[in-house]
C-alpha cells in the first residue's frame, strides 16, 4: 500500500506585510517550524510520496532564508 502525505497552499515565504514587525517574524518562524515538523512526520511515518496541491511558495522568487 502506498502512503501519501498531502499539503496544500502552504505559501512558504509569505511576508505577512499587514502585521507589525514582531508578529511578522513570529509568523514566519512558525511557518518554517511547521514545515520542518511536517517533513519530520512524513519521514517518521515512512511516507512514500508527498503531494503538494496549490502554491508551495508565495512568490516566484526564492528568499535565501527559505531556500
Amino acid at each position: 500500500m502506498v502512503r501519501f502525505f498531502h499539503m496544500a497552499d502552504y505559501h512558504f515565504g509569505i511576508e505577512f506585510d499587514s502585521h507589525n514587525p514582531s508578529l511578522r517574524q513570529l509568523l514566519r518562524q512558525s511557518m518554517r517550524q511547521a514545515f520542518v515538523d511536517m517533513v519530520d512526520r512524513a519521514i517518521s511515518e515512512r511516507i512514500d510520496a508527498v503531494l503538494i496541491a496549490g502554491d508551495l511558495l508565495d512568490d516566484s522568487s526564492i528568499d535565501p532564508r527559505n531556500e
